[in-house]
């Protein structure tokens, strides 16, 4: 799957882990990157580097706190004009590999994967 959102991403200059954070960031709000790695479940180095590759494509900027550890990410202006373009191509990748399935198979895969999270949930 990650391969078919890198794919479809390819012509936007970004990919798929850095889709994440900026989608996390545009409908969470502005967060330490803490905060992100905890929101994501995704270990603090690998937010470290991809946040580094944001930066460098001036798509999000990373400012201290209060406390001078704490690093708060902000989307950048550039970032904001160009998140439609990446959500529509994200879309409709999702309804191009969604239609493998029919809707009633949609269904139960959505049910199953619910069932999935809320098992590893509470595992936590």
């Amino acid at each position: 799957m990650s391969k078919s959102v890198n794919r479809a991403l390819y012509s936007t200059n970004i990919y798929g882990s850095e889709w994440t954070i900026l989608k996390t960031i545009h409908d969470q709000g502005t967060m330490t990157q803490t905060a992100l790695a905890n929101y994501l479940n995704i270990e603090p180095a690998t937010i470290s580097k991809t946040i580094r590759q944001l930066m460098k494509k001036n798509l999000i900027m990373r400012q201290s706190g209060e406390d001078k550890r704490e690093k708060y990410i902000y989307l950048t202006p550039l970032a904001i004009e160009q998140y439609n373009e990446w959500f529509e191509v994200i879309s409709q990748n999702c309804r191009r590999v969604l239609e493998a399935v029919n809707v009633e198979e949609q269904k139960i895969l959505m049910d199953l994967l619910s069932k999935i999270k809320n098992k590893i949930n509470d595992d936590i």
